[in-house]
């Protein structure tokens, strides 16, 4: 069982590393650059004008494994998306479940959002696993961006997913925030 925690500056040992990953920084919008500490931090606390984002520290035991976003959230279009990175030795789809599972009701339940989605690279096998398991919770793939994402000297396409206020499963007994 995992446990989510607001993220903090006094993570950012953990975080800098996931955020460093040519995935993340890609999604972040740096490219090749190499994130420090600060810029995390600043990552942590950028929001879109006019949204909100909230950022957790993913906890397995004692130990941060990860981090997981619920970000450009609109209080007028009720709408959020979910990113997330796990260390290494902690991928699994698990976690990812868990977390995504936390982060939905959450979003669902405290923030009052109506739709929550999710952008996955399609060489990102393990993302389009746990999304593929969570449509039994309510997610939907919504279509496919062929060929959007420049990353490592090719082009990748990008799944959409969703999953509506009206959609979500609450019968599976997602943990209470």
């Amino acid at each position: 069982m995992i446990r989510l925690v607001i993220a903090q500056p006094c993570d950012l040992d953990v975080l800098t590393p996931l955020a460093n990953t040519p995935a993340a920084r890609d999604a972040l919008g740096f490219g090749l650059e190499e994130l420090r500490p600060d810029d995390v931090a600043v990552i942590l606390s950028r929001a879109v004008p006019g949204t909100t984002t909230r950022t957790w520290s993913i906890i397995a035991g004692e130990r941060i494994v990860g981090c997981i976003s619920l970000s450009n959230m609109n209080p007028i279009q009720r709408c959020g998306e979910i990113t997330n990175r796990l260390v290494e030795e902690a991928a699994g789809w698990m976690i990812g479940l868990q977390a995504v599972e936390q982060v939905a009701a959450i979003g669902f339940r405290e923030l009052n959002l109506w739709r929550i989605e999710c952008t996955i690279h399609g060489d990102n096998r393990a993302s389009l696993l746990l999304c593929d398991r969570l449509a039994r919770r309510g997610l939907r793939k919504e279509g496919i961006r062929r060929k959007a994402v420049w990353r490592e000297g090719q082009w990748h396409d990008s799944h959409l997913y969703a999953i509506l206020r009206e959609d979500y499963k609450e019968g599976h007994e997602l943990p209470a925030s």
